[in-house]
């Protein structure tokens, strides 16, 4: 979805972040995971 793909493309520029999107993935999903703790 070209949504999704924009949205990630924000996303690491909103965190001045330059990281594969697998790699931007696991940490959203690492960080979604310490938060339901």
């Amino acid at each position: 979805p070209a949504d999704a793909a924009d949205a990630d493309r924000r996303l690491r520029l909103d965190y001045g972040l330059e990281v594969p999107a697998n790699q931007l993935s696991r940490l959203l999903d690492l960080i979604a995971w310490e938060g339901s703790e």
